[in-house]
């Protein structure tokens, strides 16, 4: 899956759907869970912003799959930093880890897509 798949994946997941394509302005229409209309920008990026991952995603991961911890990891590589992301759900004995990365928000993303598919399966 590449990163744009993984970035609608995640979107729908937070609940929201998509509209149609304004060409005029070179968009994908998006609605926000309650219904607002959006185009999709910068504020939703969740694979290049921990932002819009706290804002969107994360609450859905403690409130749904009863995520209790989530830890980011860093490590120092030859050709720069690399990122992994572990969350560990105690109540639904749910844990999972991403590989090392590029972004930190990516390895989020990527562990919490692995989290839906395994939810997804039960």
């Amino acid at each position: 899956m590449n990163e744009q798949e993984l970035k609608r994946k995640l979107l729908v997941w937070a609940g929201f759907t998509f509209g149609e394509y304004d060409y005029s302005s070179n968009y994908e229409l998006l609605f926000y869970p309650d219904g607002k209309k959006v185009f999709i920008d910068s504020s939703l990026d969740f694979t290049n912003s921990l932002d819009a991952c706290f804002k969107w995603l994360v609450p859905k991961l403690y409130s749904e799959l009863e995520i209790d911890d989530m830890e980011i990891k860093t490590d120092s590589r030859r050709d720069g930093y690399g990122y992994a992301c572990a969350l560990f759900g105690y109540t639904k004995h749910l844990q999972s880890h991403s590989e090392y990365v590029t972004s930190p928000a990516l390895a989020l993303c990527l562990v919490i897509e692995k989290l839906i598919d395994e939810e997804g399966k039960q």
